[in-house]
């Protein structure tokens, strides 16, 4: 299993690895192997379990999104936008958005346990 990780985000506040929106976040995520099986991020990429309440407007990444579409790894987990918790399958990859607290920082969420087949 290949696996690859970055914990580089699209900026947020003034946290740790905050990068501008296009261009300069693309080259971090253009260093995502193409043939990678698990991709491990802070943030989702653009549209995938990344609002942060159900009404809220999309706050992912889109230059992740084009990597993630293009690298196509078998799990993408990440968290940070906490509302969008749980797991979909699309676009030949399952996303897992593992975060365990709500937006004002409550454990809520149990722990998602994933199995991957070698």
């Amino acid at each position: 299993m290949k696996i690859w990780g970055s914990p580089v985000q699209p900026e947020f506040n003034s946290w740790a690895f905050n990068v501008a929106r296009g261009a300069a976040i693309r080259r971090y995520w253009q260093m995502i192997p193409p043939n990678v099986d698990i991709l491990v991020t802070h943030g989702p990429p653009f549209g995938v379990l990344d609002r942060a309440h159900p009404s809220a407007a999309h706050v992912g990444c889109e230059e992740l999104l084009i990597s993630v579409e293009m690298s196509r790894p078998r799990l993408h987990v990440f968290g940070h936008i906490h509302g969008g918790h749980g797991s979909i399958v699309g676009r030949g990859t399952q996303f897992v958005n593992a975060s365990v607290v709500n937006e004002a920082y409550q454990v809520i969420y149990d722990p998602q346990v994933i199995e991957i087949e070698i």
